[in-house]
């Protein structure tokens, strides 16, 4: 079930930024990955998660920088109403999780029952591999209007 994970997860990420925010990612591929991890490294991140079960289990966890969240809850939020808060920001970044977990779920198994928890964001920082013996993981790194974007998502069969 799990075979291409990669590729689909790097297809629904480009097409949920595209269609919900009018943005194009890049990937970043692993020779880059240096030099992207030390031009981000100096950014206010937040980290989105959301953990799914079903066929499988497992977590996806979306790290952004905060002005990058800026640019995509401005852009969700047009109405020209008021500033930008705090909660604009992490809504922002819960919808993004919640957006590409239910579509690559549904891109890899549209058969099966998936349950997702509630997405939460959070301001500390987005662990190295972080997950339990035996987890399979995968690390997609992104490039938004020159901000780095990561995805990590951690399977357990």
């Amino acid at each position: 079930m799990l075979e291409g994970i990669e590729k689909k997860a790097v297809q629904v990420t480009l097409k949920v930024f595209e269609t919900m925010f009018f943005m194009p990612l890049s990937v970043i591929e692993e020779d880059d990955e240096a030099t992207a991890g030390s031009a981000g490294s100096n950014l206010s991140s937040l980290r989105g998660e959301i953990e799914f079960s079903g066929p499988s289990s497992g977590r996806l966890m979306l790290s952004l920088p905060r002005d990058l969240v800026n640019t995509l809850a401005g852009g969700a939020l047009s109405d020209g109403e008021g500033a930008i808060t705090e909660a604009h920001l992490l809504d922002t970044v819960n919808e993004l999780c919640n957006m590409i977990c239910g579509n690559l779920l549904s891109t890899i198994d549209n058969k099966s029952v998936w349950d997702l928890s509630l997405p939460k964001t959070l301001s500390d920082p987005f662990p190295e591999n972080e997950g339990e013996a035996g987890n399979r993981i995968v690390n997609l790194n992104f490039e938004a209007d020159d901000y780095p974007l990561r995805l990590q998502i951690q399977w357990t069969e």
